[in-house]
């Protein structure tokens, strides 16, 4: 062990460097730089049994609309995007899966993970993504108060996502050693299937 003398000094003249903050960096304080341009309602419906309400809106969406019953002023906004790896190809097999990285990591090529989290913290928004057979399907849950931003984030997704590059390579590398784990796993159940005795 080193001498009381020596370890004085050493800390002595850590204390003595200064302390320099980390250089700065631009922050974004909001997920979009100016909002989209607003589009209109062409025509609007009510399904009576169930009270939900249709609108189709002039870039062709459909909006299903419908007020929840359970209690507190929270929002829930689904998207659901036709695809999904019933759209695959084998050039293409498994790139829907890598989306889900970015539901993990929600990017945009203008704002990094970094700056959506910033973005969002003490917003209450909770953001959820799936990949599914036949579509993808995006959720964000927001208070009234945040869903302009829980919206912002949905947009950002759709028109400029972004995978976080390390993000993306600790996936890559998961669904690898899945993979070759599944491939062993079937081997051994045939082998496991050649040993049951019969009756």
């Amino acid at each position: 062990l080193p001498e009381e003398a020596a370890i004085v000094e050493t800390v002595a003249l850590a204390l003595a460097d200064p302390i320099l903050p980390l250089p700065a960096r631009a922050a974004h304080a909001s997920l979009l730089d100016r909002a989209p341009a607003p589009g209109t309602i062409q025509e609007i419906t009510l399904h009576p049994a169930s009270g939900v309400r249709t609108a189709l809106l002039s870039n062709g969406v459909l909006v299903h609309c419908r007020r929840m019953d359970t209690p507190g002023d929270r929002v829930l906004v689904s998207v659901a995007l036709a695809g999904g790896r019933i759209e695959e190809t084998p050039r293409t097999a498994a790139v829907t899966h890598a989306f889900e990285v970015l539901f993990r990591h929600p990017a945009g090529r203008s704002r990094s993970v970094a700056d959506v989290r910033a973005a969002l913290a003490g917003t209450g928004i909770e953001f959820s993504g799936r990949v599914l057979p036949d579509h993808v399907l995006l959720n964000a849950s927001a208070t009234v108060d945040s869903l302009v931003d829980a919206l912002g984030l949905v947009h950002l997704l759709l028109s400029e996502p972004a995978l976080d590059g390390p993000s993306f390579e600790n996936w890559r590398q998961l669904s690898a050693r899945q993979a070759s784990l599944r491939s062993v796993l079937a081997g051994a159940t045939v082998d496991s299937y050649t040993n049951i005795q019969t009756v």
